[in-house]
């Protein structure tokens, strides 16, 4: 297998209507949305995306209408899988305005141990119990490797 580079997109459920999943995106962070036109189904060749996706920053998101309700005892998804968006140190209070205004309960902000990499988080769920996190990080101005987008 060759190296890879950046993780390309993801494919999250979100219930019976992508299109509500699509907009919690763009609720709760402000995501863009995108049709999508890398399959080559009968669907997309006559401009009907199956799929509706959003974009994070450089990171394509696509809602698929699969999966059912659950009842989590916590946001947090301890045992579960979560996805979790980095923000800095100043937009962390903007994002949790976002999610207040958008009337999106959270858990938190949860303050990290001091000799750990994350500051705070906060824990949310979407509509069918899929886990977000919403955090910083103390290492945020630690330069990383770029990801490079398309090409060389």
């Amino acid at each position: 297998m060759a190296d890879v580079q950046s993780m390309g997109h993801s494919g999250i459920q979100c219930g019976s209507d992508p299109r509500e999943g699509r907009e919690f995106y763009v609720t709760a962070f402000g995501a863009q949305p995108h049709n999508w036109t890398g399959l080559n189904t009968d669907d997309l060749l006559h401009a009907r995306s199956p799929h509706p996706c959003v974009i994070i920053e450089d990171f394509l998101f696509v809602t698929f209408p699969h999966g059912r309700a659950k009842a989590p005892a916590s946001c947090r998804g301890i045992g579960s899988a979560r996805h979790a968006f980095a923000v800095s140190r100043a937009q962390f209070v903007d994002a949790l305005a976002r999610l207040d205004g958008a009337g999106i309960e959270f858990e938190g902000p949860v303050v990290h141990p001091e000799a750990g990499p994350l500051g705070e988080s906060v824990y949310f769920t979407d509509a069918i119990g899929n886990f977000f996190e919403i955090c910083w990080r103390r290492d945020e101005d630690r330069e990383y490797d770029p990801v490079m987008i398309g090409g060389d």
